[in-house]
């Protein structure tokens, strides 16, 4: 029951592998197509647009162009008239001075070849005669011209001297273009003669005006250098001031419209188109159902082609994830798998399969080892039975040589127990320096019966370091070692001091012996010999080794000469060490 679990959730853990391979590909072709889709959607837009403007450019020009010619045959008809030789023999005559000469806008009017020019734009002709910087109209009532006070368009006239003002104004409530310039002599040119103004309806434009459409079938506005719309008469589109009296743009939107500028060059005057932005909509309309439908079919296409791929891909995995599973099942010596296509999968396969081999090796190896340490932990306990034997023996022969009145073999015997006793401390590597210093004194003990007193030993120490722990067994040796090189080699007596102090937040230990000095180069390569190195003095090196992978190498032994006298120094920093003492082994 428990394999079938395990090879289910292997299984189902390989479909959810599978899903999360699918979905990732969902998501980057998604997300591909997305970013392609808005590029591609602002580029046809930005397309659409700058087409949208430039076509009602175009359309905008040619109306201008229409303008432009209505306005130019309405000036040939106002030069025209003003080149009239009768109009200018009349003139001529009211300079003369007759001002009851006949009215000359009737004559005009009443000419065929001026006639059409004028009724055909349901004009109003009015022709001023202009002498000494004074104007005159004609008087049906008297019969004669007779002197008016200027307007200000005709102050606009007599400045521009000769050229062209076309304005519009309002004559008895109706809009009117007003085309107007100041007559000359034709045989004496700089002689002023009158001032000649067609007024023509603006509904004559509506013709030409509704000719002019626009992308939405929308005719333009016509606006005067004011700002102020000639055609149509109402503003639909609430244009602003800013709109209408805008000219160094030539396209701009605004809000939902967007506005397309042309000028009439001659005029001063503009032709404004307003289009609404929707239209931009409507013509992205069909390539976004396009596009989308592409996408989709794109999309789904994709889809298929990656859930062939994903599960291609993941067979091999899904495989060796079973193989897996059986290898938490614990059925290591039964797996074997078979390579699969491609060069991935199979070196996978291979790695898989040399991994199961090597485990089924290892597995081998660690139970041959649990083994020899099972027969080393029963050799270990067995051997822990001869200390405390010694230790009990030692004890009876304590008591022994008490009741033989022994005292030098009675204190032997219990300074040797003592250090037994510390020795073993319970298996724990680290000892107080109080109870260091204890097991230093029996053992000096001992050695200063057996050299009959050939030396004599101090112990100085600083009852702020006696908590420290250390570990146990580093002071003993140094003083074996000043023992059998000071003095039993020498065959001198003399002094050991063992000293124990706090400097500068380290704890220092010195062994000094005033014996025979030490060969200094032969500690050194003592210290620094490697294991497989022969060495007469293994104590030394046992003590500095243990100090420098307790305490690191700062805490290693340093031997120094001084005034005839061996120093042996150890020097721990108290940050590394603890306080506290131990309890006493049983």
């Amino acid at each position: 029951m428990g394999e079938d679990r395990v090879q289910y959730c292997s299984v189902w853990e390989s479909v959810l592998q599978l899903k999360k391979l699918v979905a990732s590909n969902i998501v980057i072709i998604v997300a591909a197509l997305a970013v392609i889709g808005l590029l591609v959607f602002s580029t046809i837009s930005t397309t659409l647009k700058n087409q949208l403007v430039y076509s009602n450019q175009l359309v905008l020009e040619n109306g201008a162009a229409l303008l432009e010619d209505f306005i130019k045959r309405s000036k040939d008809a106002v030069l025209n008239i003003a080149i009239d030789p009768h109009v200018q023999s009349r003139l001529a005559e009211f300079h003369n001075g007759r001002t009851s000469i006949e009215n000359i806008e009737k004559y005009v009017e009443s000419n065929w070849t001026h006639r059409n020019s004028i009724s055909g734009g349901g004009g109003v002709l009015d022709i001023y005669p202009y002498a000494v910087s004074e104007i005159y109209d004609y008087s049906e009532s008297d019969g004669r011209y007779i002197e008016i006070d200027a307007e200000p368009w005709m102050a606009d006239v007599i400045v521009n001297d000769g050229a062209f003002v076309v304005k519009t104004c309002m004559i008895d409530t109706t809009p009117y273009i007003r085309i107007a310039m100041l007559a000359r002599s034709v045989p004496n040119w700089p002689n002023e003669l009158a001032i000649v103004a067609l007024n023509i309806k603006t509904d004559a434009l509506l013709p030409l005006f509704y000719r002019i459409r626009l992308e939405d079938s929308n005719a333009p506005y016509l606006v005067d250098e004011y700002g102020e719309i000639i055609l149509p008469y109402e503003n639909t589109h609430g244009l602003r001031n800013n709109d209408l009296l805008s000219s160094d743009k030539t396209w701009w939107i605004r809000e939902e419209y967007v506005f397309i500028n042309t000028n009439v060059p001659s005029l001063n005057w503009k032709l404004l188109g307003v289009i609404e932005e929707n239209e931009l909509l409507e013509r992205s309309r069909d390539i976004r159902k396009t596009f989308l439908i592409v996408g989709t079919t794109v999309v789904v296409f994709l889809l298929v082609v990656s859930m062939f791929f994903s599960v291609w891909i993941t067979r091999p995995i899904s495989n060796l994830a079973r193989a897996m599973s059986k290898v938490e099942s614990g059925k290591i010596r039964e797996i074997e798998i078979e390579p699969y296509l491609g060069n991935e999968t199979r070196l996978l396969y291979r790695q898989f399969n040399y991994m199961i081999r090597r485990i089924n090796s290892l597995i081998d190896e660690v139970y041959v080892a649990q083994i020899n340490e099972k027969e080393a932990e029963l050799l270990a306990l067995q051997q822990q039975i001869n200390p405390h034997f010694l230790y009990n023996t030692l004890d009876s022969i304590a008591w022994m040589s008490m009741a033989y009145k022994a005292e030098d073999i009675r204190y032997m015997v219990m300074s040797l127990a003592s250090m037994m006793r510390y020795s073993l401390n319970k298996g724990d590597n680290y000892i107080s320096i109080r109870d260091e210093l204890e097991q230093v004194r029996n053992y000096v003990g001992i050695q200063e019966i057996r050299y009959d007193n050939k030396f004599t030993t101090s112990i100085q120490c600083n009852n702020e370091a006696l908590d420290y722990r250390i570990i146990k067994l580093i002071i003993q040796p140094l003083v074996e070692n000043a023992i059998v090189h000071g003095f039993k080699d020498g065959g001198e007596c003399g002094h050991i001091s063992i000293v124990v102090d706090l400097i500068e937040d380290h704890v220092v230990l010195q062994v000094m012996n005033d014996g025979g000095t030490i060969d200094l180069d032969k500690i050194r390569r003592i210290l620094a010999a490697n294991d497989g190195d022969k060495l007469q003095s293994y104590g030394l090196r046992n003590v500095n080794d243990r100090l420098v992978k307790s305490f690191g190498k700062a805490s290693a032994i340093v031997f120094s000469v001084k005034n005839d006298r061996t120093i042996a120094t150890i020097s721990i920093a108290t940050k590394l060490l603890t306080k506290g003492t131990c309890d006493e082994p049983a």
